[in-house]
């Protein structure tokens, strides 16, 4: 048990690069009932930046990686963590292809949560000369302040690292879910999609709205993952170039899959821009409604104040 620290300062951490989760990576699941059939759908952008978004480079980074025939993962954040983090998902659940989904959810966030503690013993405990996990860990008694004071630090550093996956279970049933922060993992199968990132507010915000349903056509389906992509390209970080593939449970490695060329989605994009942002003739009706002199006026009622007297000396 180490010995209480008395007079020790948490230093600012240097800046990492890629610190912040600024991408997008989104997946959802669709039904196509008329060949009785199941995929998912992914899209995310290819955009790589570095110090903590300080400097970017579009169409240099493939965000999706198999992690085996049937499954595949999407990372959304610090670039040097999460690459260690997916590559250990992987080296533990690449030949669990006939597992159930609860069982293989569970072994992916207990590959990550392993590999966390090592990474933080690189990352964050390396800058307070603290040697092992199990040393900090140990200071939660001895020396609960500086714990407390390098957990949040902790805290800083995990806030964006998430794992996007989406595959198939071994009975072809497709699901989502992901895995953030220390190890918990998110369900994503009732509501049929997913995103991560810095634009997964406004992909999240752009699907509900459509709404999106796990039984679409594919065609809308697909168009509605696309739109949700555009409408995230404002948020810091999000590069235009966009990748789109869709992922079968007959699907096998070293095979390519289906998927949208960049031609394609350009030329959505562009048609998309097009639109009106307001239905023709409401501008006009709206104004003329607004000046209808018949129309109630609403007025806002001021609070009367009693005076109060001053009191004679």
């Amino acid at each position: 048990m180490p010995e209480p620290r008395e007079g020790l300062r948490i230093w600012k951490k240097r800046l990492l690069v890629g610190r912040e989760a600024m991408t997008l990576c989104a997946a959802a699941i669709n039904n196509d009932n008329q060949q009785n059939t199941s995929f998912i759908h992914l899209v995310f952008d290819k955009q790589a930046t570095f110090a903590g978004g300080a400097f970017g480079a579009d169409g240099s980074m493939w965000k999706v990686k198999r992690i085996n025939a049937k499954w595949c993962v999407m990372l959304a954040g610090d670039i040097s963590a999460l690459s260690v983090l997916r590559e250990a998902v992987i080296e533990a659940a690449q030949y669990e292809t006939k597992t159930n989904f609860r069982e293989f959810s569970r072994l992916c966030a207990k590959a990550f949560r392993e590999e966390r503690k090592k990474i933080l013993e690189t990352e964050v405990l390396s800058d307070y000369d603290i040697d092992s996990y199990k040393e900090y860990l140990a200071m939660k008694v001895s020396d609960r302040k500086f714990y407390d004071a390098i957990s949040e630090k902790i805290g800083e550093a995990e806030n964006e690292w998430s794992l996007l996956f989406a595959g198939f279970d071994d009975l072809d049933e497709p699901h989502i879910f992901v895995v953030t922060g220390k190890g918990k993992i998110q369900y994503c199968d009732p509501i049929g999609f997913a995103c991560i990132g810095s634009g997964g507010w406004s992909a999240y915000s752009s699907l509900s709205a459509h709404p999106y349903n796990i039984n679409l056509y594919p065609g809308e389906a697909i168009y509605s993952l696309l739109v949700a992509k555009f409408c995230a390209e404002p948020a810091h970080g999000v590069g235009d170039t966009t990748a789109f593939l869709t992922i079968r449970p007959t699907d096998k490695l070293n095979q390519s899959v289906s998927g949208l060329t960049p031609q394609t989605v350009e030329a959505l994009r562009e048609k998309w821009k097009s639109m009106p942002k307001v239905p023709p003739g409401v501008v006009d009706q709206l104004t003329a409604d607004s000046r209808v002199s018949s129309m109630p006026m609403f007025r806002l009622a001021i609070p009367k104040r009693k005076r109060h007297r001053k009191r004679k000396p």
